[in-house]
């Protein structure tokens, strides 16, 4: 036998008002389960965004305001960059703290590895490289040391064009 056949075997062997009864059920069922999977999440994700929209919307704007003002400034020409120097690498490492194991700089590009030093002082120091030499990173590796902030870290940087 099908399942068909059995299901509707039993179906007829129902009276009346256990039909309706169990009509009843199954349709609410059907709909709680349409609350909810389908009604429920859409209502709460539609209340969530209808909070979120207006501080997205200041991010926007304020992105958009930074945009225009970055278009306003004059645009860097090579010449106005500072030049590539083990010094000046090294005098920004002294400021934030940091001594490199083993510091290359050749044609343009900038070669570090760092042991044991903080994670946060390592990514001002990446931003200071990129805004004072226009320096990008090619490739970096970063391994956790046991204590937080704590990190080992190898990194290649090259000059933006």
């Amino acid at each position: 036998m099908t399942i068909t056949t059995v299901v509707t075997k039993a179906w007829q062997l129902r009276n009346q008002r256990e039909k309706q009864g169990l009509t009843l059920a199954a349709a609410i069922l059907i709909s709680w389960l349409g609350w909810v999977l389908l009604v429920n999440p859409a209502l709460r994700g539609r209340a969530h965004w209808q909070r979120e929209l207006p501080t997205m919307q200041n991010e926007l704007a304020q992105m958009r305001s930074l945009l225009t003002d970055i278009g306003k400034q004059p645009a860097h020409s090579k010449e106005s960059r500072l030049e590539l120097s083990r010094q000046m690498l090294e005098s920004s490492l002294n400021e934030k703290g940091l001594k490199a194991e083993n510091l290359e700089i050749a044609d343009g590009h900038v070669k570090a590895r760092f042991i044991d030093i903080s994670f946060s002082s390592f990514a001002e120091l990446l931003q200071q490289w990129q805004i004072a030499s226009q320096l990008v990173v090619e490739e970096v590796t970063v391994t956790a040391r046991d204590r937080i902030d704590r990190v080992d870290v190898s990194v290649s940087l090259k000059r933006a064009l």
